[in-house]
């Protein structure tokens, strides 16, 4: 996106940077979402055994 409005004169709209951070979270979502889910799943068994 960077280099677009850099040498190309684009102009970044809303719906490109929404885009762009969907992506994004989409990916971390996909990278990091099994070790959440995990930390997740741990707090409730700690919560449920007091």
């Amino acid at each position: 996106m960077t280099l677009g409005v850099v040498f190309n004169g684009e102009v970044i709209s809303n719906k490109i940077l929404l885009g762009a951070f969907l992506v994004i979270l989409g990916l971390a979502v996909y990278h990091w979402g099994e070790l959440l889910i995990k930390k997740l799943q741990n707090k409730k068994v700690m919560r449920d055994s007091y």
